[in-house]
């Protein structure tokens, strides 16, 4: 081989070097989609304490676990703890449920749901999903009455 020859052989394996890590980083790649935004809630009060549910409607097209980091929002957010989920693939409706923590203060809240899958070392997907809003008593925090 001439010296040529094999420059042009190294400048051609590291354009394909090259592609494959743009195509890992950059490729758009759909996990998953919400059928229904906001996702419904099934109850429209609930008491800090208690657990709160409502319906995910989706349709999920990888078989990847995903990291959910959820908030309970009003004019402050509550950090909740986050989870590991890894739901079927295909168009599902799951019921989920989350515990609204004792201290949340009475007001009317939403849930954000924030989901990422890592697809490749290179390229995560994010998704952020939101509920309808619902209102918090706290007859612990208001009435000084906790059980």
């Amino acid at each position: 081989m001439t010296m040529n020859k094999l420059s042009n052989f190294i400048i051609l394996i590291l354009l394909l070097i090259l592609g494959t890590i743009l195509y890992l980083a950059f490729w758009p790649t759909e996990v998953m989609q919400p059928n229904v935004q906001p996702y419904k809630i099934n109850q429209s009060v609930i008491e800090a304490g208690q657990e709160i549910y409502f319906t995910a409607d989706y349709c999920k097209f990888k078989p990847l676990p995903a990291k959910v980091s959820r908030s309970i929002i009003d004019t402050t957010i509550i950090f909740l703890a986050e989870t590991t989920t890894n739901l079927d693939t295909g168009c599902k409706k799951v019921d989920t449920s989350v515990l609204i923590p004792l201290n949340t203060p009475p007001g009317i809240y939403y849930i954000q749901s924030t989901l990422t899958y890592r697809l490749n070392p290179l390229h995560e997907m994010n998704y952020r999903l939101v509920t309808e809003k619902f209102e918090v008593t706290n007859k612990c925090l208001v009435e000084k009455v906790c059980k």
